[in-house]
């Protein structure tokens, strides 16, 4: 059998040499990247395309319904059905029956296209139907019937629900204002009536089910002479609040820039919609009905964006369109103009739609500045290659690295890009409520990592975190840990902060992903192999400023360009609710901050069973646990400030600059949206660099960490006799492996979906991570818990997560407390019940603690006293 003690690996002999090639190779990749970046510079915003494609339109008469089921355009009215499959050109005649001014809805999620109501014989009914594809056949199902009938309402899906609005329910009446909702995992139990539209009856209205809300925009109103005229209100209406507010029921948006109804609507984005057309002028019922020519039509098209509430002009269509049909299909958008009622007919043919969208590129000092970081890095690890002597200074910095760059290093690791980004998203489309629970938590977190946590861990002088598990446990348990944790870094972790920031820069920068990610894991891969714990912890340090005053920076740039400058930023979020700080209810369908800030105390309790972050600690003189943590504790609500603010700085400079928003976006990107619209050229790459810097930061961690975890847990354990020069070459060959490995993951996600794939790794983490979270608060503090308590508790924390997410309507946000609560019961439960063996648990608890000692009393003490300050 081949021992890898014996190995004689020449990595620290030669490692500057490695070094110099590998920073030749990071190099030329960063200067491929930027030669393959450059391009012209534009605003964002999208110019409409509208191109004939040729197919005709069925002449389906007035009063048609179209929409889309899975990849096939559908058309149903009074003279027949035809469905037009992807790729086709000529329509097919399907057996449907007719339909009338019914309501309209698609579920693009499970490809159904819903009719309510409409008109037979004359009058409305009360009918439902849902349409679906089976393989090249389309059928159709009857659900249960409105509670009234209903013709020329709205309709839409919205979180798994069909919507009706409005509507006549008898021809020459004025319409009503009603809402009905039908649960469709629930059908069979009928439609449910909610609060009505405010204000007078309509039909006609545009609607719409985008961001998770039910939009109302415009419609016809009775004008008082007979007929009928459009409006310009604008509502919404939510049955949940949106994640982070608190709001329900019908809601006043911003009204449309003139009154209209009967519009298409288009969602071009996740909070983009485009209305296309409409009628313009008062109109009578018999020349709805009939579809007459002379219809006040219009050509215009508006664009609106749901979180800032803004409208926007858009191109006009190629010609006057009310009621249109925009179906989105594989790569583009075909319109489907007059279908579904007035002015049925008035186009030959099929349009497809498109948005040309053009961001501004960043030039060539912008990329001077992000090749300058990189290679900054990277010399970072060179500098530090030198002082790589032994396994305990690759892994810990010889347990003497400086509090406050532990602390600092502390918050970059856990501060990703993701987090970069996704948190001032996630407040520019809600509030400052994901702030409160660390502003609230701020001191007794610094308490109790202080005085309890940090102490406790640093006197064990432990490597591997999970060697606590062996000690208060057992050896399987440390092995189990200790495996868990390099697959979620190598699989998940690594990968995921690395991808995720690549696409959203790259999806408004133009910066190529496949070369952003290599050159972020090739760069991160040298200096982490090379350089070892040190060069780790002074790049996080660089790294963790640089995020600092890139959020700083981007704040106070935001608001100084606003026109009415920090009145107007102030006035916008007081009216936008942008400062809403916290939810005090006790709904625990929402975040309510009493149950953040258990979240909080949770995961600090379980603090030691993230090796990536604990690791600080036990590099740290056990003397500066205090400063530590309040440097930990500082940075943390620093950094939190920052992107809370940042997400509410930007949330006013798009309201005031709505066309630098582009309409097909995600909501995670509008940070490098931000970044590349308003700052200027040379900051902008230092801000794309701070993005690259909270992934690298993240990632070199979590390479150093897998690197020590095997050398601690595997070889030590399987190679009895190996040496410390041994277990040194291996934490080198590790880290380039694990960097490689972690850097192909990367690679190979980013030709799948990388949505769905995130989302179900996010969940499989978080069923189980609690159970390990769990385990750390049994054995630190409780005496009584033992092996077998601890593993049931752990199962017991998967139970329970699957349990609430699947069959509770909790928020997401109790998972993990959930998780935790139920491992730390069991375990204990089950420990009192069984029988345990007498163990020595001096230190290993707050309980039980260990004499008090010092610096000078630890075994490190040593070789640290005479080691170099750091």
């Amino acid at each position: 059998m081949l021992r890898l003690g014996r190995l004689r690996l020449s990595l620290v002999r030669v490692n500057m040499p490695i070094a110099s090639s590998l920073l030749r190779g990071a190099s030329a990749a960063a200067l491929l990247l930027v030669s393959a970046s450059l391009g012209p510079t534009a605003n964002a915003g999208g110019a409409l395309r509208e191109a004939p494609t040729g197919v005709p339109v069925p002449s389906a008469g007035p009063g048609a319904a179209a929409g889309a089921v899975d990849d096939a355009a559908v058309v149903l009215g009074k003279a027949g059905a035809w469905m037009l499959p992807e790729g086709a050109e000529a329509w097919e005649t399907v057996a449907l029956d007719a339909a009338a001014f019914a309501a309209v809805a698609a579920d693009a999620a499970s490809g159904t296209l819903y009719l309510a109501g409409g008109i037979a014989g004359g009058r409305p009914h009360a009918a439902v139907r849902a349409v679906t594809r089976a393989g090249d056949a389309v059928r159709e199902r009857r659900l249960a019937d409105l509670p009234r009938a209903r013709a020329m309402a709205g309709a839409a899906v919205v979180r798994g629900a069909l919507y009706v609005l409005g509507g006549l329910d008898a021809v020459g009446e004025d319409g009503t204002s009603t809402l009905f909702r039908l649960d469709l995992a629930d059908a069979a139990a009928g439609w449910e009536t909610l609060a009505p539209l405010p204000g007078p009856p309509l039909i006609l209205p545009s609607v719409s089910g985008l961001y998770d809300q039910l939009n109302v925009f415009g419609g016809l109103q009775r004008d008082g002479d007979g007929g009928w005229a459009p409006v310009a209100a604008a509502w919404c209406f939510r049955r949940v609040p949106l994640d982070g507010t608190v709001r329900t029921g019908w809601l006043p948006m911003t009204d449309l820039p003139e009154s209209r109804a009967a519009a298409g609507v288009w969602a071009t984005g996740q909070a983009h919609a485009l209305l296309l057309g409409g009628l313009t002028g008062p109109v009578t019922l018999a020349d709805l009905l009939a579809g007459e020519a002379s219809l006040p039509r219009s050509r215009d098209t508006r664009l609106f964006h749901a979180i800032t509430e803004t409208w926007l002009p858009g191109e006009p269509l190629s010609a006057p369109s009310a009621l249109a049909t925009a179906l989105p299909r594989a790569g583009r958008t075909l319109l489907l103009p007059g279908l579904g009622g007035a002015g049925a007919g008035t186009a030959a043919t099929l349009s497809a739609l498109s948005l040309d969208v053009t961001t501004r590129r960043m030039g060539g000092l912008d990329y001077a500045v992000i090749l300058g970081y990189f290679l900054l890095m990277a010399g970072i690890g060179v500098w530090f290659a030198r002082r790589q002597t032994s396994s305990e200074e690759f892994a810990l910095g010889g347990r003497n690295v400086r509090w406050w760059a532990a602390g600092i290093s502390m918050f970059a690791t856990g501060a990703s890009s993701i987090s970069f980004m996704a948190i001032p998203a996630q407040t520019f489309r809600t509030n400052l409520v994901w702030f409160a629970p660390l502003v609230v938590f701020i001191v007794p977190m610094y308490l109790l990592q202080a005085y309890v946590i940090y102490p406790l861990l640093r006197r064990l002088r432990l490597t591997s975190t999970y060697e606590f598990l062996e000690r208060r446990y057992n050896p399987p348990l440390r092995v189990l840990a200790s495996l868990q944790s390099i697959s979620f870094q190598l699989l998940g972790r690594m990968s995921v902060v690395m991808l995720l920031p690549a696409l959203a820069i790259s999806a408004v920068t133009g910066l190529d992903v496949m070369l952003s990610v290599a050159l972020m894991g090739l760069l991160t891969t040298v200096y982490t192999a090379i350089g070892g714990f040190e060069a780790v912890i002074w790049t996080d340090v660089t790294q963790g400023l640089l995020m600092m005053f890139g959020c700083a920076l981007m704040a106070i740039l935001a608001i100084a360009s606003l026109p009415g400058g920090v009145g107007e930023f102030v006035s916008t979020s007081v009216a936008f609710q942008r400062f809403d700080f916290a939810i005090w209810r006790m709904d625990l369908t929402l975040p309510v901050l009493w149950i953040a800030v258990l979240s909080m105390l949770m995961a600090n309790l379980g603090f030691a069973a993230d090796q990536p972050t604990v690791q600080r600690v036990y590099a740290t003189p056990l003397r500066d646990m205090r400063k530590l943590a309040m440097t930990y504790a500082v940075c943390s609500l620093v950094i939190a400030g920052l992107v809370n603010f940042l997400g509410v700085a930007m949330f006013s400079w798009f309201h005031a600059f709505p066309e630098r928003l582009d309409p097909t976006m995600s909501n995670d990107q509008v940070v490098p949206l931000f970044v590349v619209e308003r700052l200027p050229a040379g900051v902008a790459g230092l801000i794309v660099a701070a993005l690259f810097a909270a992934s690298m930061s993240t990632l070199s961690s979590s390479m150093n960490s897998v690197a020590t975890l095997v050398s601690e847990d595997f070889y030590r354990r399987f190679v009895p006799g190996s040496t410390d020069a041994g277990r040194l070459r291996l934490m080198r060959w590790a880290s380039l492996l694990a960097g490689a490995f972690g850097t192909g993951v990367a690679l190979y996600m980013a030709r799948m979906d990388i949505t769905s794939m995130f989302q179900a790794w996010s969940e499989i983490t978080a069923l189980l991570g609690g159970g390990f979270v769990g385990i750390y608060i049994l054995g630190m503090f409780t005496t009584r818990t033992g092996s077998a308590g601890a593993i049931a508790g752990a199962l017991a924390s998967v139970a329970a997560a699957i349990y609430v997410k699947q069959y509770t309507p909790l928020h997401w946000l109790y998972y993990g407390p959930a998780a935790i609560i139920a491992c730390v019961a069991v375990g204990y439960l089950v420990s009192l019940v069984l029988p345990r063996r007498p163990r020595d648990l001096t230190g290993l608890t707050i309980f039980t603690p260990a004499r008090e000692i010092s610096d000078a009393d630890l075994p490190d003490a040593a070789p640290a006293a005479a080691g170099r300050g750091r």
